[in-house]
């Protein structure tokens, strides 16, 4: 399910001993997309190394793929981008979900989420604190109108 205030959502929807299936959700109030991804536990572990301490310089960036982008294999993916847009440390996530649907259609989504480092500490603590289970979701909130 699209979520309905601008963010990003990510969803355990099945899970095992080693591969987490993951719905990926992303709005900016104006794009909206959804993705499944396959991914091992560590693609959690790649979410928070992904926003923990983010930024630490105006310059940096950051950069995570979770599922594939190979029409071969099942699933989608989802590259995760992270990047100041001033000195002010202003934050946006640039996100790109992709999917392969029946026949072999690709469809994909692209948008620029807004956020504030608080937000992105907030979602560090949901991930830090997330139980894997069906269900367990943690967001980041942006703040695109």
């Amino acid at each position: 399910m699209i979520p309905h205030e601008p963010g990003l959502r990510v969803q355990v929807v099945w899970f095992d001993e080693d591969v987490l299936d993951l719905e990926i959700s992303a709005s900016n109030g104006l794009f909206s997309g959804q993705t499944r991804v396959y991914t091992g536990r560590e693609g959690i572990k790649e979410l928070a190394r992904l926003v923990k301490g983010f930024p630490q310089s105006p310059d940096e960036r950051r950069l995570i793929e979770i599922g594939t982008f190979d029409p071969g294999f099942a699933g989608g993916g989802a590259r995760l981008g992270l990047r100041c847009t001033d000195r002010a440390g202003h934050v946006a996530l640039d996100v790109l979900l992709a999917t392969q649907v029946e026949n072999h259609r690709h469809q994909r989504v692209e948008c620029c989420l807004e956020v504030e480092p608080a937000a992105l500490d907030s979602f560090f603590s949901q991930i830090d604190r997330l139980e894997i289970r069906k269900d367990a979701s943690v967001v980041l909130k942006c703040c695109n109108r």
